[in-house]
């Protein structure tokens, strides 16, 4: 049964990735695609101020996401069994 809370993508917040990553991974159903974005994201110690020096969105604003491997047919890091399929394990409510 496909998972409700991702939409059976395995990903929460995945209209967060950019069209040239997710448009690939909708024709093809590759994980790796979004897996590796995630992966490629920086992660930054201090935060951003170009909103109070009134600037455009940074390097760091930019790389900041809510993408996540699925906490119900998964555990935010890695799937139970088939990402996007509920499965034992999860924590589906």
């Amino acid at each position: 049964m496909n998972c409700t809370r991702c939409e059976g993508t395995g990903f929460l917040n995945l209209e967060q990735v950019p069209d040239s990553v997710r448009i690939p991974f909708d024709l093809t159903g590759n994980h790796d695609l979004i897996l590796d974005w995630i992966a490629g994201r920086a992660s930054y110690e201090a935060g951003c101020y170009c909103s109070a020096i009134s600037r455009p969105p940074c390097t760091w604003c930019e790389d900041q996401h809510d993408v996540q491997v699925c906490d119900c047919c998964g555990d935010g890091y890695d799937w139970h069994g088939v990402p996007g399929e509920h499965s034992e394990g999860g924590d589906c409510q």
